[in-house]
């Protein structure tokens, strides 16, 4: 799915002129420490390869596990889009 989204994305812009992050999601944390470590550094490898991610990618800082209270913003967000509540 990961690459699949990124393959389809096509800025208007520069490439370098973006960022892109990768936010892990509750699952991640429910994970042993090694399993984990193995996904992240799996998801580091796919967004720093240029062919398939052509925006900006700094594996050290764009990396991060959601906080639960992150997790809850995003889920409101997007529950909410989907209700059409941000519609004028």
């Amino acid at each position: 799915m990961l690459i699949a989204l990124l393959c389809l994305s096509s800025p208007v812009a520069s490439e370098s002129v973006y960022t892109s992050e990768a936010l892990l999601y509750t699952g991640m944390r429910m994970l042993n420490e090694d399993k984990m470590n193995e996904l992240v550094l799996f998801i580091n490898s796919l967004m720093q390869n240029s062919t398939i991610n052509p925006f900006y990618y700094a594996s050290e800082t764009n990396t991060r596990i959601l906080s639960g209270e992150e997790e809850g913003v995003f889920e409101w967000i997007t529950i909410n889009y989907l209700l059409g509540s941000f519609a004028s």
